[in-house]
């Protein structure tokens, strides 16, 4: 075996080029180094183990709630006895499927469930899934704290607690959605601590721009934009061959049959015995890797390679009967992705606002600004709700924002496939997109949805347009802050929007989506919704710990925060330090970095770029939802990472 099996060089002289990638999705600046001919980021190795990137629910409507509050202001069964809860589950890279497969086996029939926000599979996850169904029956299934085994890893399940939403209704209202706490170590930094702790203690204090920064579906924001010109410009085999191309997981016998594949896409003369040998040659290939794909604990997502066996299957009955890339995409491929896929493009068209927004009027607020008007117990972005809000009449019972001290809608909180790898988003059953219920309008029992459905997250889109307003004088202007200012997000119903900014931006939203070849978006039904989006976001409780345990020295940044992460750290038995994660701590077991990498000689290739002596940073924050982690650390680091690719391979060379 070589010297560097897993990449890592490779992969670290690619992401040098990180400022040229974001220019192509509309990212142009930064807010805490600008004008720099030397890009002075440095550059830092992300989700080296699973436990590095741990993501965590966090609900703000429970910070003043005590258990027997909980218990006591829950909303009680209806008539037919159905109630609601959530359930608190723990896990590290373990299928959202298996998830859904252990929770369905232990609620009585009749019982639907979804999972609040998509998270990265490739970290350790604390997340919630909301249960509605047989009150009863739902507290005796989960009334207790459980650890379950499964050939994907341990997953532990939390004893169910109660939430304010009725059993009828029929989305999880929006201003309940929890946000995202972050804990990333970042690793082998090579330079000082001035390079860190400047661009740290900016993102604490100003915020970062909201940009969409993400990775879609294992793929890059700029892979995915791709894919969506594609559709856009009706370039149908394109858009296949982008799809199938992000489901290979850079395995070798898939790659092996790729090109038959991609040339029978191409091909609308194709006769099925064709697409029977391709259909054949990608099942050997699955074959082939199966056995290594599916090891536990190793980063690769197995149901990538279900999807691409099952589009296979699907495109090989319908393309030779059609000869249509269009009625393979419609027969072939979930709605769902259409959309999280063409959601890209409004986001690329926002990086591009919010760039030119930053290089005109830089962090203050601008006359003809859109901002968002603070309620009286609310803060200046419409944070939070206190006990008793503006809403509350003399001789009126105190509404369920009141008594539970809820959070406020924020606009566009949209959490797709985020930055990870998960294909289990493609089931808008388990992952639906909750800003959709509020953006659409009510359809009647013969449509998509139920009279019923979205009701209240439809109230909430009203009200929040409610308190936008514009900016008229240079007083108001210094009276607002940056964190109120929100821009318009392109999609569908884009001229029903109520309001534009009324100077220099709101003059370039409509000739950006010209420029950008984008003006068609408006009319695909599976555009997101055109809606608003907070230009600036700043992370809450954030702390930093920085140390170098060769030159024997560490920072602690931001406090309690930054101590709390101090006394997290541990040095594991392959002597590489890490972050106590809250699997570890629920189940007391020593965690091993992605234990499925076994042999001896590639556990050895893998841990060498955990062995370098350079700077570690570890940092953690809590995010509004919708906001994106890697825009946050963009703003202090570069990134560089283990590919699928260079893990399977390493598994392969045992």
């Amino acid at each position: 075996m070589g010297k560097d099996q897993v990449n890592y060089r490779a992969t670290r002289n690619h992401s040098l080029g990180s400022r040229q990638v974001e220019k192509s999705i509309g990212i142009t600046t930064l807010r805490s180094t600008t004008d720099y001919e030397r890009d002075p980021r440095p550059m830092a190795l992300m989700k080296w183990s699973l436990d590095d990137f741990i993501v965590q629910e966090t609900f703000t409507w429970m910070d003043s709630q005590t258990d027997t509050g909980l218990a006591s202001s829950s909303p009680s069964p209806d008539a037919d006895g159905r109630g609601t809860l959530l359930v608190k589950v723990l896990s590290e890279g373990v299928p959202d499927a298996v998830i859904a497969g252990l929770i369905r086996r232990r609620c009585p029939r009749g019982v639907s469930f979804h999972f609040l926000s998509p998270l990265d599979f490739g970290a350790c996850a604390v997340r919630h899934v909301w249960l509605r169904g047989d009150g009863a029956g739902l507290r005796r299934g989960f009334a207790a704290p459980q650890l379950l085994h499964t050939p994907a890893g341990e997953v532990r399940l939390a004893a169910a607690f109660p939430v304010p939403v009725p059993a009828t209704a029929g989305s999880f209202p929006l201003r309940l959605l929890p946000d995202l706490r972050y804990t990333v170590v970042l690793r082998d930094l090579r330079g000082c601590l001035q390079d860190v702790l400047p661009g740290l203690r900016g993102l604490a204090q100003g915020g970062f721009t909201n940009y969409g920064h993400l990775a879609r579906h294992g793929l890059g924001t700029r892979q995915t934009y791709h894919a969506a010109r594609c559709l856009l410009e009706r370039d149908y085999v394109g858009f296949l061959q982008c799809y199938v191309r992000g489901l290979a997981e850079g395995t070798p016998g898939v790659r092996r049959e790729m090109p038959a594949l991609l040339d029978a896409l191409a091909n609308p003369r194709a006769t099925p015995r064709e697409w029977r040998g391709v259909s054949d040659g990608i099942h050997t290939g699955l074959r082939q890797d199966r056995e290594t794909m599916r090891l536990p604990r190793t980063g690769l997502y197995a149901p990538h390679h279900d999807l691409l066996g099952d589009f296979v299957m699907r495109a090989a009955d319908v393309a030779p009967r059609h000869n249509d890339s269009a009625q393979v995409i419609r027969e072939s491929l979930s709605r769902a992705f259409l959309h999280e896929t063409m959601r890209t493009v409004s986001e690329v068209h926002f990086n591009a606002l919010a760039s030119l927004r930053r290089e005109r009027f830089g962090d203050r607020v601008a006359v003809g600004d859109i901002v968002v008007q603070p309620d009286d117990d609310r803060g200046e972005a419409g944070d939070r709700v206190n006990g008793t809000g503006s809403n509350s009449t003399k001789g009126q019972a105190p509404s369920d924002s009141q008594r539970w001290g809820l959070s406020t809608f924020r606009g566009d909180v949209y959490e797709g496939a985020a930055d990870h790898i998960n294909a289990d988003i493609l089931s808008p059953y388990l992952h639906p997109d909750w800003v959709d219920f509020a953006s659409h309008d009510r359809r009647d029992g013969n449509g998509d949805r139920g009279v019923d459905d979205g009701v209240e997250a439809e109230t909430e889109l009203q009200q929040w347009y409610r308190r936008l307003r514009v900016v008229r004088t240079q007083a108001e202007a210094d009276s607002c802050s940056i964190s109120q200012v929100v821009l318009p997000l392109w999609g569908q119903q884009v001229d029903s929007l109520p309001v534009l900014p009324e100077n220099a931006i709101g003059e370039i939203f409509r000739p950006l989506a010209r420029e950008l070849e984008i003006e068609g978006l408006d009319c695909m039904k599976t555009a997101s919704m055109a809606s608003y989006r907070h230009f600036v976001a700043r992370p809450r409780n954030m702390g930093a710990y920085i140390f170098d345990a060769q030159r024997g020295w560490d920072w602690v940044e931001g406090g309690p925060y930054g101590e709390s992460l101090k006394e997290r750290m541990y040095q594991d038995q392959d002597g590489i330090y890490r972050v106590r994660s809250p699997l570890m701590e629920a189940t007391s077991k020593n965690m091993i970095a992605r234990s499925g990498i076994r042999d001896r000689d590639a556990r050895k290739f893998f841990l060498k770029p955990a062995q370098k002596q350079n700077i570690t940073c570890v940092v953690e924050f809590t995010l509004p939802r919708g906001s994106t982690v890697t825009s946050a650390l963009r703003e202090v680091f570069q990134f560089t990472t283990l590919s699928p690719s260079a893990i399977f391979n390493l598994l392969l060379k045992k």
